[in-house]
């Protein structure tokens, strides 16, 4: 009688494959930790040294190491506690964590080829003091005839980003400043070639963007997607495809910037794909952007931009913008009942003097059921001339929130505008003082107009209100 031959268990089989693959990757990383602990003193002081020698300040870190598990197959580089000095004297940059990444065979031949970067939790500090010097001239001219082969460190970027990045900006000539929040952006490309592709995408948060004393884009976020042809010989930067959101506008840009030594010429066209007249809003000031930025509109939306001219350590480009809205409907927690049928053409200028003006011209709508139209010009923004007209009917019990306080709780009736104007300095008509220095006319009919301020009821049945020469005359109350 034969005995049949033995067959191993199948599950001994595979737990023999198993433990096989364990012991390999066990291995594997037993080998990574060694070599990590055999280069980490030497790949980190040496990047560390070969940056400050390009540099006319320091770079100070609090520790560095070099880890081959967090980004493997690459290898990478963490400097912690990171502070680089600028030219000023101050701190150019500040932050948790620097990483650089590298081929992680590079670590076995005779120089490092540096690919990619990262920067987290930081804050970048960027000023021109009044003499028009920047604090961001901390590099090195190379004069130096030594040969490339002889340095230790090699860059060839192919992508740069960074995280939670604080952004400052001071330009004392200008009279501007900028204070954002990077939570994230990244570019990639070839950069140590002349001539590559440029793909970059960064989501932003705008705490403040100050312009002489005027504050605009307060709290808006910022999102761009975009791709460049960069020219480095020439120093020009192309946008070929771009995106950009602001406030909830979404525009399409195309355009050139031209680095050259006394600044950088810049020529771009925005124009719309989606958004609403909450763009109106980010393009006022301070407290004319608080206001209106509570408002929306439905309906045949346009909008168009430029930013043409130089910028430099003492120069802005021009910038110009214009809005138009047919057959729409605007609402806002101001109103208790929409605008429809809205009408108007909205433009704005800043020049590269400083001085900007915004119109708003044509507007028409139907407001509670009845007619409005109304004009409106702001010259010198950082002083604001206000030139206003309105004729129509406002319905209080929709309108009584236009009134922006809080004690107004309640409206009722009409006010019917006759050919209202008033001319003169915006501070002027917010002081009691120098209200006189305001220029006003027209007719102001009270038709049962009624408010509810802090809880008391305040009619006025009829009357009309005269103003001609600064003359106040009131007939009928």
């Amino acid at each position: 009688m034969e005995v049949p031959a033995t067959v191993p268990p199948r599950r001994s089989f595979l737990r023999r494959i198993l433990m096989g693959i364990l012991f390999t990757v066990l291995s594997l990383l037993l080998l990574l930790v060694v070599i990590a602990a055999f280069f980490n003193k030497q790949v980190s002081q040496q990047l560390v040294a070969e940056i400050n020698k390009n540099l006319k300040t320091e770079l100070r870190v609090g520790d560095a190491s070099l880890s081959l598990l967090s980004s493997f197959p690459a290898a990478s580089i963490n400097l912690s506690q990171v502070r680089l000095k600028d030219a000023l004297g101050g701190q150019l940059l500040v932050a948790e964590e620097l990483s650089f990444r590298f081929d992680f065979l590079s670590l076995f031949g005779d120089d490092l080829k540096i690919h990619s970067f990262q920067l987290r939790d930081g804050a970048i500090r960027i000023m021109v003091n009044r003499a028009g010097k920047s604090n961001t001239d901390i590099l090195k001219e190379d004069n130096s005839k030594k040969p490339a082969a002889e340095s230790t460190l090699r860059l060839a970027l192919e992508k740069a980003e960074l995280k939670n990045v604080a952004v400052l900006y001071d330009n004392i000539p200008t009279r501007q400043t900028a204070e954002m929040l990077v939570n994230q952006a990244s570019a990639g490309g070839n950069f140590s070639a002349q001539q590559f592709r440029l793909s970059s995408q960064a989501n932003i948060k705008i705490y403040r963007l100050d312009s002489d004393s005027s504050r605009y884009l307060s709290g808006v976020d910022l999102f761009y997607d975009a791709i460049l042809a960069v020219d480095l010989k020439r120093g020009a930067y192309a946008l070929q495809n771009a995106d950009l959101t602001l406030g909830g506008n979404t525009f399409k840009v195309e355009g050139i910037a031209v680095a050259k030594p006394e600044g950088t010429d810049l020529n771009f066209k925005l124009v719309s794909q989606d958004g609403d007249i909450s763009m109106i809003s980010n393009l006022l000031p301070g407290a004319y952007h608080e206001y209106f930025k509570v408002f929306q509109s439905s309906g045949n939306y346009t909008c168009s931009g430029t930013i043409k001219g130089r910028l430099s350590k003492t120069e802005t480009p021009a910038i110009g913008f214009d809005v138009a809205l047919r057959d729409g409907k605007v609402t806002s927690e101001k109103l208790q009942s929409p605008l429809r049928n809205v009408s108007f053409n909205a433009r704005y200028n800043a020049r590269p003097d400083g001085s900007g003006e915004f119109e708003l011209a044509n507007f028409k709508g139907d407001f509670g059921g009845q007619p409005l139209s109304m004009s409106l010009k702001v010259n010198q923004l950082e002083d604001p001339i206000v030139d206003f007209r309105a004729n129509g009917v406002l319905p209080l019990d929709a309108a009584y929130g236009l009134f922006d306080n809080e004690l107004i709780t309640a409206g009722d009736g009409l006010l019917r505008i006759n050919s209202l104007t008033l001319q003169g300095r915006y501070a002027d008509m917010t002081s009691m003082r120098r209200i006189s220095q305001v220029n006003a006319a027209g007719e102001i009919q009270f038709d049962n107009a009624a408010l509810t301020y802090n809880k008391v009821p305040l009619l006025a049945e009829t009357g009309l209100l005269r103003l001609e020469d600064n003359q106040f005359q009131l007939d009928s109350f």
